[in-house]
């Protein structure tokens, strides 16, 4: 790591994270920690060298990504938050945060550095946020911040706000089916994981290894059946078949951020009777993943419409949500973008993805 008299780097344990709770719930931009939903992050932690008092705190995770002319290794950063402090000089602290973001970069031997930040924030912002999914924290002066320490833009997504009730469904046709996961059989967890391979979306080579999907490091994931009950409903996720292969999926989840402000962690761990109370409460739900095989073709923009029509339609008839939000909507989805205006979604958030290529002969 980066010698600096100052600060040390820690794994990211539990009182950091109601440190962090702490410091940034007055805050406009703080969504609340949780542990980490299915995903291959690690948190860190950078604190004073001689009392362990938390500073500032990231998130990160590596994946693979197929390059022009070879797949590259990239190290992806989520959750950059500073720790109020008026007496500390933050252009340090910030300096060294990017400093141990390259260090952990080149011991995880990738080629680039990547950073998600929010550019713009609209509206509030609904459970889960980005493609971490949890505890994304940043000011929009935070891509500022990155340029100057050398990072450029890479590719933007937005996210779309909408009120179902002015939302109108459209029935393509062209044979496509819409049906629920199927939670019984392993085959549904099998598909999600390959039409998310195929889509070109997923930030992971995934791999199998026993029981386990795992990363391209290894490091072992958690399916959502294995989250609370509050979470890993089967309605939660639509599969689109076509002539009886699945061809994509859409994955919502309901906003449930209030409760995590109301009750902490343990709200999201209520089972059976009490988890079905609280979700006749949220009325505010929040699309995260559609994936379509890029074997669809022309049929994309259909596929995308029949899934997204369907989440609706269960969102309204079964958990009585009014209002949904669409993330991670890559700015090359044109076609999905301009879907979702027309049924008067409103872009009320922007996401950044900065990029730090790493020298390969260190500082």
């Amino acid at each position: 790591m980066s010698s600096v008299p100052h600060y040390r780097v820690f794994g990211t344990d539990a009182e950091c994270l109601d440190l962090f709770d702490r410091a940034g719930r007055k805050d406009p931009y703080y969504l609340p920690s949780e542990l980490p939903l299915p995903s291959s992050i690690q948190g860190f932690c950078i604190c004073d060298a001689k009392s362990r008092a938390p500073a500032a705190g990231f998130s990160c995770f590596p994946y693979l990504t197929a390059g022009r002319w070879l797949r590259k290794k990239l190290l992806r950063v989520t959750r950059l938050m500073l720790l109020p402090d008026q007496q500390r000089d933050d252009e340090a602290l910030v300096s060294h945060m990017i400093r141990v973001m390259e260090d952990l970069g080149r011991r995880a031997g990738v080629h680039a550095v990547e950073a998600e930040v929010y550019a713009r924030i609209n509206a509030r912002i609904f459970f889960p946020s980005t493609s971490c999914v949890v505890n994304t924290y940043n000011t929009p002066q935070w891509q500022n911040t990155l340029v100057k320490g050398g990072f450029a833009l890479e590719n933007t997504t937005r996210c779309f706000e909408m009120n179902l009730e002015d939302f109108v469904r459209e029935h393509p046709g062209g044979g496509v089916q819409v049906r629920p996961y199927r939670s019984e059989a392993g085959q549904d967890r099998d598909r999600y994981y390959r039409l998310w391979s195929l889509s070109g979306e997923s930030p992971y080579d995934f791999g199998h290894s026993g029981l386990w999907y795992r990363n391209v490091f290894g490091w072992p994931r958690l399916w959502y059946t294995e989250y609370p009950a509050l979470l890993n409903r089967d309605d939660f996720i639509l599969f689109a078949e076509k002539n009886g292969e699945a061809v994509g999926f859409v994955h919502w989840w309901p906003n449930v951020y209030p409760l995590l402000l109301e009750g902490g962690r343990k709200a999201l761990y209520l089972g059976g009777e009490e988890a079905r109370e609280q979700l006749e409460q949220i009325d505010e739900a929040k699309i995260f993943r559609i994936a379509v095989s890029r074997r669809a073709g022309k049929e994309r923009a259909a596929i995308e419409k029949a899934l997204i029509g369907g989440a609706v339609e269960v969102m309204k008839e079964r958990y009585g949500i009014r209002t949904c939000q669409a993330g991670n909507i890559s700015r090359e989805r044109t076609q999905l973008q301009s879907y979702l205006s027309g049924q008067g979604g409103k872009a009320v958030h922007e996401v950044s993805l900065m990029h730090k290529r790493l020298s390969l002969w260190g500082r």
